[in-house]
């Protein structure tokens, strides 16, 4: 079986919202573990954070079909406006 094809994580992109009057800038990085980095990213993103409004960050999952089945997590840390702020870590599945 393809791990690429049997891969299951959320498919929504993480929203980042502010309630700031100016556009902000954020940078994003993919935490994961060690042997993940190859196939998931990329592992960092850059965007803007529009005056009180939402960005979406989306990040590609792309195991190769070597990968052996298993279970990783990952999670997202956002720099912006001199603050760091940490996602919940979500599971990552190589069926």
């Amino acid at each position: 079986m393809d791990s690429a094809a049997a891969f299951r994580a959320p498919q929504d992109p993480a929203t980042v919202g502010t309630d700031a009057c100016a556009d902000l800038s954020l940078e994003a990085h993919l935490i994961s573990p060690w042997g993940t980095w190859e196939w998931i990213g990329p592992a960092a993103l850059g965007a803007v954070l529009p005056a009180r409004g939402i960005v979406e960050l989306g990040f590609d999952v792309t195991p190769p079909a070597w990968v052996e089945p298993g279970q990783w997590w990952a999670l997202i840390r956002i720099g912006c406006a001199g603050r760091l702020v940490y996602s919940p870590s979500v599971k990552v599945i190589v069926q």
